[in-house]
């Protein structure tokens, strides 16, 4: 277990542009509610500079100047180093396992919709004809280097995509697809009619150029739908799977499947 100085008061995730995406800093949240649970610290998200802001409630607006931030740190033993009451962070950390539920309560509670978004979610449920606890979410995550890159999708990600889907799928159940490409989303509905898919605004909330508004709220929408899916089935080209679905499972409480990508990676469940 990490042990911190009993002088540390608070420890603040902080999330701005330029570093990573939505998924990975609520990753890294969950791993500090975690350390500051256990070690009788307050946790705190400080967003308030990232666009994300505009949508979701935000407990500390607290501006926090760059040099003032300690960032990616690997080793935490160095903190009591820093004599400091509040120390503020960027970090993408891997939380332990097990979770306890209260480390995932601090996390949702600094995390609220605000009405806009909370009207978009239930516009998109209308829209989509989506009954709450009545669908499957299929989320995929191709990478970077094609959202933002405009690489192309390998024959082999989309082979497998769709042998897996033939395996699984169930014509009976309801599915919507959700993922950082369209062209995708698209050639799943082909195959399979019965699912279901949205031209969303798609956007990296860390390292796309231009981060628009109406973006912004797309992806917040997407991230809240999967609260009221039943199960969540994720393929992804990363070694890590994809944060953006798995933290939204691991924060709605729901089922993920996960397949990967990768030519030599075997796909698990959890």
């Amino acid at each position: 277990m990490i042990s911190l100085d009993n002088e540390i008061q608070q420890i603040t995730n902080v999330y701005k542009k330029g570093h990573f995406g939505l998924g990975d800093y609520l990753r890294g949240c969950l791993f500090l509610s975690q350390i500051c649970i256990q070690q009788k610290k307050q946790f705190i998200m400080n967003y308030s500079e990232h666009p994300i802001s505009e949508f979701l409630h935000c407990i500390d607006n607290t501006y926090i100047p760059e040099y003032t931030i300690i960032t990616y740190p690997n080793k935490f033993s160095f903190l009591n180093k820093k004599k400091k009451k509040n120390i503020c962070l960027i970090t993408n950390l891997f939380p332990s396992k097990p979770i306890h539920k209260n480390v995932f309560m601090n996390v949702l509670k600094q995390l609220q919709p605000k009405d806009q978004l909370i009207q978009s979610i239930q516009n998109y449920l209308l829209e989509m004809k989506l009954e709450k606890n009545n669908f499957i979410v299929i989320h995929l995550r191709l990478g970077d280097n094609i959202l933002i890159s405009k690489d192309k999708i390998s024959y082999f990600a989309f082979f497998k995509i769709i042998t897996i889907l033939k395996k699984i799928l169930n014509p009976k159940q309801k599915y919507l697809i959700l993922s950082d490409n369209h062209f995708i989303k698209f050639i799943i509905h082909k195959y399979f009619p019965f699912t279901s898919f949205k031209n969303t605004n798609i956007t990296h909330l860390g390292l796309s150029p231009n981060i628009e508004s109406n973006s912004v709220l797309d992806t917040l929408t997407e991230f809240f739908i999967m609260k009221h899916c039943t199960h969540i089935i994720s393929f992804s080209t990363y070694t890590h799977r994809t944060s953006f679905g798995e933290m939204a499972s691991l924060l709605f409480y729901k089922p993920f499947t996960y397949y990967s990508l990768l030519k030599k990676q075997m796909s698990i469940q959890i």
